[in-house]
């Protein structure tokens, strides 16, 4: 057998203040707590043949014994709490492994119904819009506002998400042997991963807003919502210390302001980034992305020149019937990727042409990079 040694740990934000960039009606802003059910983590193999079959089986990395949701919240802005998860050595079969896989319902789950979440989270945190400072707020049974002005009625409010899996590719097959010991970190980063509107959710899943009727995601006159991505895990093979960089995209590039997404990359302390993921974000000026950065990144490789060709992860090709084209197995088609930075540069401030993939449908499109502060 070999032996992992599992650590995991949320990037430093440094004196990064909680309250993001204000805006007037809408903000990305950093929770202070996130709490997301985690009922088993698992070392999933690679296909190494590639013939579409694993080699190999799933290796538990963590089981949560429950009973209940409640049980297996874990608070992914706490590092003991993450620690906890992963405090000893865990032997697993030698082999070749490709990802870190995270399921976020209780076992036997299955959806009846597309509307009903699959899972729920709990956000707790701060943001400004509009000039007023509002607080996460516990909703009754479903109903009421998600967000209040009054710092004494602050408190978790709940969301739910769809799907009951995440798949955390490592951009770098795992290879274990037998007898030897290797270090498997994964690593989290919370900044700007939720936002606040002053108006009805943004997307379906994974926000909440004040909507008396009607499936979320609808005009229907509600006046405040917040939403957050789920906490996009990185894991890398390794002892590394490694820090965050984010970089604000903007596809006008003559207006940085006009930034909708962020690519977070993990660097360690010598050499290339190691990992990373895309998200979206929100500000006063923002403009929504041309194509999907909602899914960690696939590939990072150095041009040589200071540059990388960066890709995230794509999505299903969806069909006219709201079905998943298939592909020549059987299964659903999946885009190559979302978004392609074929020559991204580190700088503070830049600019380039990224090429997306919409439902399969190749684009290109020019942006500007901006640096985030630390």
């Amino acid at each position: 057998m070999r032996h992992v040694i599992m650590t995991a740990a949320l990037l430093a934000l440094g004196t990064t203040p909680q309250l993001a960039r204000a805006g007037t009606g809408e903000s990305s802003f950093t929770p202070d707590h996130i709490h997301v059910p985690v009922w088993r983590v698992t070392l999933a193999p690679a296909d190494v043949d590639g013939d579409g079959v694993p080699e190999g089986s799933p290796q538990s990395l963590y089981e949560c014994a429950g009973p209940t949701a409640a049980d297996c919240r874990v608070d992914f802005a706490d590092n003991e709490a993450i620690a906890a998860l992963f405090d000893a050595e865990i032997s697993i079969q030698p082999g070749v492994y490709a990802a870190i896989e995270v399921m976020t319902c209780e076992p036997g789950h299955s959806s009846t119904n597309s509307n009903d979440p699959d899972y729920h989270a709990l956000i707790e945190g701060a943001v400004t819009l509009s000039g007023t400072q509002y607080f996460t707020h516990p909703q009754v049974d479903g109903a009421g506002d998600p967000l209040t002005a009054d710092l004494n009625e602050a408190g978790p409010v709940e969301v739910g998400f769809s799907g009951c899996g995440s798949r955390f590719p490592l951009l770098r097959p795992l290879l274990v042997q037998e007898g030897s010991t290797v270090d498997l970190n994964a690593f989290f980063a919370l900044r700007d991963i939720a936002w606040a509107r002053l108006g009805g959710a943004s997307i379906p899943a994974g926000c909440v807003d004040n909507r008396t009727s009607g499936p979320m995601h609808a005009s229907d006159g509600a006046t405040l919502s917040i939403c957050t991505a789920y906490p996009i895990l990185a894991p890398y093979a390794g002892d590394t210390q490694p820090t965050l960089e984010t970089f604000r995209i903007s596809e006008e590039p003559a207006d940085a302001s006009t930034a909708g997404a962020q690519l977070l990359l993990i660097v360690p302390p010598e050499g290339d980034p190691v990992g990373g993921f895309t998200r979206r974000f929100f500000s006063e000026g923002s403009v929504q992305p041309s194509a999907g950065y909602d899914t960690p990144l696939q590939s990072i490789a150095a041009n040589g020149d200071g540059t990388y060709d960066i890709r995230n992860y794509g999505g299903w090709i969806m069909g006219s019937d709201g079905q998943c084209v298939t592909d020549d197995t059987g299964h659903c088609a999946m885009s190559e990727y979302y978004v392609r930075l074929p020559a991204f540069s580190r700088a503070d401030d830049s600019t380039g042409t990224l090429m997306t993939l919409n439902n399969g449908t190749a684009g290109s499109v020019g942006y500007r990079s901006i640096r985030a502060p630390e």
